[in-house]
């Protein structure tokens, strides 16, 4: 019987100094720190020594429109190549952005969608769904306009969880605006 009791009251002080250590951990953000380490900037990325790279860049999006939804992609069977000068060492990345409005109204000033922050110009952002229910788009009597602004960077913070390449060495070394009428 003792032996129950001293297992048992050993089994709680172990689950109860487990948790308090789990919550401290993550209160000081050393969980989050030690499965997504901040990766610090790369130190021989040098933005001033450039060379030429070619891309494969969106030239139209793909859409498809029902009763109750609209759905926008890139259209990846109408690529083109272009250059885009880089820095050294430096990480390239793409970003994009999707506005969608009536075509009687005016371009807002916020977009309905952050598209992505990625590497390496797959331009596979994937499909951006909206339903007349949820977001109030399509409307059955109206026509849209359907923008898409895109954008190559380069920056010297190396790709990571949550990446945020902005900064000091971030620059946009590549744009284009892809807009469409939806009717």
């Amino acid at each position: 019987m003792k032996i129950k009791l001293i297992f048992c009251l050993t089994l709680v002080l172990n689950l109860f100094c487990s948790r308090i250590t789990a919550q401290s951990a993550f209160q000081t953000n050393q969980w989050r720190d030690h499965f997504f380490p901040v990766l610090p900037r790369i130190t021989n990325a040098d933005p001033a020594i450039t060379h030429p790279v070619s891309i494969l860049v969106p030239t139209k999006l793909k859409i498809k429109r029902t009763t109750d939804t609209l759905a926008v992609t890139i259209d990846t069977n109408d690529l083109e190549f272009t250059n885009i000068i880089v820095g050294t060492n430096m990480v390239t990345g793409f970003h994009g952005q999707l506005f969608i409005y009536p075509i009687e109204e005016s371009k807002p000033t916020h977009w309905n969608r952050m598209l992505e922050v990625g590497r390496n110009y797959d331009w596979g952002m994937g499909t951006s769904l909206f339903h007349t229910k949820a977001d109030g788009i399509p409307q059955s009597n109206k026509s849209y306009v359907v923008e898409m602004e895109l954008s190559a960077f380069e920056t010297d913070m190396p790709p990571q969880h949550n990446w945020s390449p902005y900064g000091k060495n971030y620059k946009i070394i590549w744009q284009r605006n892809l807009k469409q009428i939806v009717k």
